[in-house]
């Protein structure tokens, strides 16, 4: 059985903050992209996408890029 925090699972709580986490990387490599960065707008996109995908990784890999 899963560790139970006050009504709620802990696995849950994990999760809702790594999608959390992924809405704002998304978030900010979306607005970054768009706004700062001169690529063709199919990797503008491919770059939100690989984000929504792959979460905070995704972020740090857009920043390394």
């Amino acid at each position: 059985m899963l560790l139970h925090l006050k009504g709620v699972y802990m696995l849950d709580t994990i999760l809702y903050a790594w999608f959390a986490l992924t809405a704002l990387s998304a978030a900010y490599v979306a607005w970054d992209a768009f706004r700062n960065n001169p690529e063709m707008t199919v990797m503008k996109w491919g770059w939100v996408l690989v984000t929504l995908y792959t979460g905070p990784v995704g972020l740090v890999l857009y920043i390394l890029a």
